[in-house]
């Protein structure tokens, strides 16, 4: 009886093991930076991991690589034909996006990056601390980078824009007064500063900070909505267990902090873009607390 009964424990751990779901492991391929010396997207790539590490049990194991070193008017370009299987690429919300994209509906940086300060040259930083009025703020062109939707946004609000196709040298030509700001979110904006202090004429603006909402989501190919959807299930999990937000300080908050918002007037801009975008994105967003204008 006791040699049936252990028979029986044996078959019934066999028919348990095998009745568990077997996953085929997901490769997932991301988008690597223009350069090897750019280090911008370090915190989208931890997050991704961590999205995908959280729903290991459920969804099964992956393995993520890097694409070759690319801007993002080609990473759209290889989303929009899906050459790359899997392929997921940080971009700012746009409309255009929907006929081939699909995204995971939570904003990756926490839409930190909406609240930007300018780098600009040393010989600006007088006239740039009278800046009291949008209008006033027209006076100045702005430096984006090729592709970006920063370039639309800006337009659309009546600034005159200089797009550049490499990263790099926005830095160099605001630094030589090829045209008078390039903004960044205050998550990013003290490691480039600090990277650049080599640069004769480059300089970080004191008085403003400009404001616009910039939701960044994760993006895919619609081949690939499996995949997003279990990132963004990831996500919202690591949210409500706070291990998302302190990846998000561990990045960002010593940028943040370095800035000084408070001490800044606040020009508030507008972006069509992001009107008809589902709302719900909007409880994960990170406000800051400046001085008006």
């Amino acid at each position: 009886m006791m040699a049936v009964c252990s028979y029986c424990k044996v078959a019934l751990i066999g028919l348990l093991f095998f009745s568990q779901p077997v996953f085929a492991t997901t490769t997932v391929v991301y988008r690597s930076p223009e350069s090897e010396g750019d280090v911008r997207y370090q915190y989208d790539l931890e997050l991704l991991e961590l999205a995908l590490q959280t729903t290991k049990l459920t969804d099964g194991d992956y393995k993520l690589i890097p694409s070759a070193n690319m801007n993002f008017s080609r990473a759209k370009a290889i989303l929009n034909k899906d050459e790359i299987e899997n392929f997921i690429v940080k971009l700012s919300f746009e409309p255009a996006y929907n006929t081939h994209f699909a995204y995971a509906p939570f904003p990756v940086d926490l839409g930190i990056v909406g609240y930007r300060v300018c780098f600009t040259s040393h010989k600006l930083l007088e006239d740039l601390k009278k800046v009291r009025t949008k209008t006033d703020l027209l006076k100045y062109s702005q430096g984006v980078g090729h592709g970006w939707s920063d370039g639309k946004i800006l337009q659309d609000n009546g600034f005159e824009i200089v797009s550049i196709s490499r990263y790099e040298n926005l830095f160099r030509m605001v630094a030589a007064n090829r045209f008078d700001l390039f903004c960044r979110g205050i998550n990013e904006v003290l490691e480039e500063f600090n990277s650049h202090l080599d640069l004769d004429g480059f300089d970080l603006e004191q008085s403003f900070a400009i404001y616009y909402p910039l939701p960044r989501f994760y993006y895919g190919h619609k081949n690939s909505a499996p995949l997003l959807e279990r990132i963004e299930r990831g996500l919202k999990i690591a949210y409500q267990n706070g291990t998302l937000q302190e990846l998000w300080k561990k990045h960002y908050q010593e940028s943040i902090e370095f800035v000084k918002l408070d001490q800044r007037y606040l020009f508030k801009l507008e972006n069509k873009f992001a009107q008809d975008l589902d709302p719900s994105y909007k409880q994960y967003i990170y406000h800051a607390q400046l001085k008006q204008q």
